[in-house]
Formats: C-alpha cells, structure tokens, sequence
C-alpha cells in the first residue's frame, strides 16, 4: 500500500483534473468544476516555480522556453493570445510545475500513482468506447462517436505514455507489478484496432520491436545500433504508408481504412506547406491562426503532422527549442546510466518520432508529465536500486541463523 502524505495527495488530485481532456459532452457542473480546479493548479504551481527557484534549474530552460516562445510567438502574429493562455499555458505549465514539485517530494510513490492515473484514463477510454456512455457529435456533414478523450484519434495522446509509465513502473516503481502496463497495453491496442486508429497500432509495433531488439543488443556501441535501427524503422514505416504493393494496401486499405496517402494528410501538409510566407517560416503564423486546410468537405486548422503543425504555428525557432527539450531527455536518460530504463526510453521515443509524422500527440497534459518523468530518470532509476539493495538485505538476513537466547 502507497503511503502518501496528505500535502501530497492534494497536489496529485490537481495534476489529476488538469490531466482530463476537455470534453463538451461532460456534464457543465464538471467543467466548470475542472475549469476552476485547473486555475487553482496554475496559481500553486506559479508559487512553487517562484519560492523553489524552478526557473534556475538547467534541465528545465528548454521547456521554459519552449512556454516563452508559444506566447512571444502567438503576440508577434497578432494572433489568438488569450487562447494560448487558457489553453496551453495554464494547463501544460501547471501540469509540468506540479510534477516537478511530486518527483521533487514524493521520489518513492510519484511514479507508481501517475501510472494508475493513466491507466485509469485508459480504462474509461474503453469504457465510453463500450457503453457509447458520451453519445455523438455532428462534425463535417457526418455523425462520429464522442470518447472520453473526445474523437477516436486522441487515444494517440495517451496510449504511448500509459504504456511508458507501465514500464518504468513494472521495472523501477515502488510496487512493482505488470497489471498497469498490461491494462494499458490490451486496452490501447484494443481501442486502436476496434477504431482503426492506425499511428496507435503502428506506435504499439515500434514499442515491441525496439523493445525486443534493445534486448540483443550487447555491445558497447549500443547507442549507434538503436540509431541504425531507427532509420530501419523509418524505412518501414516509409514502406508502409507509400508503398502500392498488395502487403499495403492490404494493411491499411483493408484492415485498417487508410489509404496511401494517409488518408489524404499530404494533401493538407501541401496546403500547410504553400501558406507558410516569408518571416513566418521564421516566427510561425501564431496559436490560434486563421488559416483552414480543406480535404473534401473536412475543414481543419490543424496540419496532422506534429513537427508542422510546430513549424507552422511557431516557426523554425519553436521546432528548434522542441529539439532541444528532447536533447535534454536524452542527457538524463544517459545520466541514468541504467540500460533497462535507457530500452524503455528509447522504444517509446523512436515510436512517438514516427506517430507524429501523421498526428499531434504532445498537445495533451500526458505529454508534459511523461517529459518531466524523463528528466527525473537517474532519479528514479536510485530510488530502484536502493529498494533492491533493502530487499537482498532483507532476504539475507531472514536466512541468517538466529542467535539463541542462553
């Protein structure tokens, strides 16, 4: 049993309302109820960033500035400052500064709880996808079925990260038990087929594969040999979703709806691509831009390629510091020094690399607690090796002989 005081539990309660999706077939009282729970977050987590000096932490500037940039760059473009405020700011920096705080403070129990909070979200997901329990939306000329991560594809948002912290949680949390990661894992995959959700299945493959193939891979030059493996992936995945041939067009015409060109996503990234001007490849065109992207009658200001819809929105500079944030994930995961937690890594990074090439998975609060969670691995990876060290301890002393009282 997780033993949590009390101080604690509070701040994991705010992390878990601000993590809900926002859903508008949730009861008004609910939102309402997370809108103002969400604000009283972002007013902790400014006061713990300011009275613990967060802003002087190292491994945190990237994403700081990451913040900084959204805002600068949504001002310069006159664009919609007030949404990116609500939206992203509030919301993600609350969620980022809270986690923060829980590693910080609560080292032992901080991963075990965020990975039944996940799983719990997981478990929901399938619930609403079995009981139709939020009903369905009139978008685009057509009805579609509403979850509790709201549309079908938002499970892209989730699943990879329930699955990361399944992991870690089975290798180095204080309980260690495979029962989140294998309800992450069937339920995912189980929702990804049921919806042909085709970048949850293949980001699900990617996992497996990187996971076994990390496990044969014994040399000193082990980090080169994940690097050939991820371009062997891309070149897989590149098969995939071009090639003509009868295995592809089986695959994703067939099995899983999808056609060729992604269900018509380069035509969008065409479009994304022949708007973009001047400066704005630069600065980006600014969060809540006006720009659509028509495909037939479905109309979006959305690009389906997260590395554009980044460079679109904020430019070169906004992709740039989002590489430097995954630089800084993979300094801490060296520092670890730990090669299970280094595979874990590694496979979920090679598979969120590919998902986002047809889809936007960091736009969710699960983002930003799985970037924190990364940045704390050598963390994590000490408080595993001290449990197993108490643990031999503990087995070598029951087998010792016990003195007699004379």
């Amino acid at each position: 049993m997780l033993k949590i005081r009390t101080k604690h539990l509070i701040y994991y309660i705010l992390l878990f309302f601000i993590c809900i999706p926002g859903n508008s077939k949730f009861p008004m009282a609910f939102l309402v109820f997370q809108m103002a729970v969400t604000y009283i977050g972002f007013f902790v987590a400014m006061i713990f960033f300011f009275r613990f000096k967060y802003y002087r932490r190292k491994n945190l500037l990237p994403l700081i500035i990451w913040f900084i940039w959204m805002v600068a760059a949504t001002l310069l473009n006159g664009t919609d400052f007030f949404g990116v405020i609500k939206d992203i700011i509030i919301p993600f920096f609350s969620t980022a500064i809270l986690a923060v705080y829980l590693f910080d403070n609560d080292k032992e129990n901080a991963i075990s709880v965020i990975t039944w909070m996940l799983t719990l979200f997981m478990l929901i997901q399938i619930f609403s996808m079995v009981t139709h329990c939020f009903g369905t939306r009139f978008t685009q000329g057509r009805y579609s079925n509403v979850y509790f991560l709201g549309i079908r594809v938002n499970i892209n948002k989730l699943f990879p990260f329930a699955v990361f912290f399944g992991l870690i949680n089975y290798r180095f949390g204080k309980r260690r038990s495979p029962l989140c990661l294998i309800i992450s894992a069937v339920s995912g995959l189980w929702f990804a087929m049921a919806e042909k959700v085709s970048t949850s299945i293949l980001g699900a493959f990617i996992i497996v594969i990187v996971l076994i193939a990390s496990r044969l891979i014994r040399s000193e030059h082990a980090w080169r040999n994940m690097a050939i493996l991820a371009i062997c992936v891309g070149a897989l995945f590149a098969f995939f979703y071009t090639g003509t041939d009868a295995f592809s067009e089986m695959v994703f015409n067939d099995s899983l709806g999808e056609d060729i060109t992604l269900s018509g996503r380069t035509r969008i990234w065409e479009q994304a691509i022949a708007d973009m001007k001047g400066i704005h490849w630069i600065i980006g065109n600014g969060y809540g831009h006006s720009f659509l992207f028509r495909l037939n009658v479905f109309a979006s200001n959305l690009t389906h390629n997260q590395y554009l819809e980044i460079i679109f929105d904020y430019g070169l500079i906004g992709l740039g510091i989002h590489i430097w944030c995954y630089v800084w994930q993979f300094k801490a995961v060296r520092l670890a020094g730990n090669k299970n937690a280094s595979r874990i890594f590694i496979a979920v990074f090679i598979a969120l690399v590919f998902m986002q090439i047809p889809a936007s998975v960091n736009d969710k609060s699960f983002y930003y607690v799985f970037y924190i969670a990364t940045l704390y691995m050598p963390e994590i990876v000490t408080i595993e090796e001290k449990e197993s060290l108490r643990r031999r301890r503990r087995i070598v002393v029951r087998w010792l002989p016990q003195k007699k009282g004379i």
